[in-house]
């Protein structure tokens, strides 16, 4: 998504820096098999046809580790609310 607000070679830099600097403070969570059958969960039980594997696998990491907040360009999570109430338990 960087690379279609920016330019590649900054979402490239950016990528790099928070997958090889050693000075990172970011923590990278990987899907495993119960956060993909989470993520599954969450596309059969949406209605809207506009979910996606990403989206639904943001909100089952964000609800499995407790984070409150994302950063990103997707509608679906700019919306105030759009899975506090819903999908969070």
């Amino acid at each position: 998504m960087l690379s279609q607000q920016s330019h590649k070679q900054e979402a490239l830099n950016f990528a790099h820096s928070v997958y090889f600097d050693s000075k990172n403070e970011v923590d990278i969570i990987r899907l495993d098999e119960a956060l993909e059958l989470r993520t599954f969960a969450y596309i059969e039980s949406e209605s809207s046809k506009n979910m996606s594997f990403v989206d639904a696998s943001n909100i089952a990491i964000m609800e499995t580790y407790g984070i409150k907040q994302i950063a990103s360009f997707d509608k679906i999570f700019r919306d105030e609310g759009a899975y506090t109430k819903k999908h969070f338990r």
